[in-house]
């Protein structure tokens, strides 16, 4: 009996070990939109009432983030992520088909005591726009979210911009961004 015991220990075992190489094979890869470790990010933003600089501190990944402080007194602050008119912009792909999934913020700080309702719209180079998609970010904490691009009505071969917006928080909403990025999974 402790010999069974011990034969199913040892294949649970290497059944586990099989299972974790293979979880390794099958990660995803990743293609950086946006680190925010060096200022050279700051050419593929615009914003609107956000306030951005690069800062030291809560970033995820790397050693910086980006701090957004979202701006009160106006409608919809908003932050872009944006390609230059003639689509070449190599850090944001036109063609997102093959890609499974747009991890927009992998990691965003919600720096406020209160809950806030980011949304996250998606526009193609005909400037036909989607923005259905939200998350809430809970006071002092992380919050990751992604967006795959099946759910995406638009021609995403030909992408232009990628936003983050909220309404007219009545106060000024500071955001810790960090690792904008498209995930597609290995082959």
């Amino acid at each position: 009996m402790f010999m069974t015991k011990r034969r199913v220990c040892m294949l649970l075992v290497a059944a586990l070990l099989v299972l974790a190489a293979g979880y390794v094979q099958a990660q995803e890869r990743a293609t950086v939109l946006a680190s925010f470790e060096d200022d050279s990010d700051f050419k593929l933003l615009t914003v609107r009432a956000v306030n951005p600089s690069i800062v030291d501190t809560r970033a995820t990944d790397g050693d910086r983030s980006l701090q957004a402080i979202y701006t009160d007194g106006h409608d919809f602050p908003s932050l872009w992520l944006l390609m230059d008119e003639s689509g070449n912009n190599p850090a944001l792909p036109a063609d997102w088909t093959p890609y499974e999934y747009v991890v927009v913020v992998v990691d965003v700080w919600n720096d406020s005591n209160f809950v806030i309702e980011l949304y996250y719209a998606f526009i193609d180079q005909d400037d036909n726009k989607f923005d259905r998609f939200k998350t809430v970010l809970l006071p002092g904490r992380w919050t990751q979210f992604s967006v795959p691009v099946k759910d995406i009505p638009l021609d995403t071969s030909r992408m232009r911009r990628l936003e983050l917006w909220m309404y007219s928080q009545g106060r000024d909403i500071p955001l810790y961004i960090d690792n904008i990025r498209l995930v597609a999974p290995s082959q």
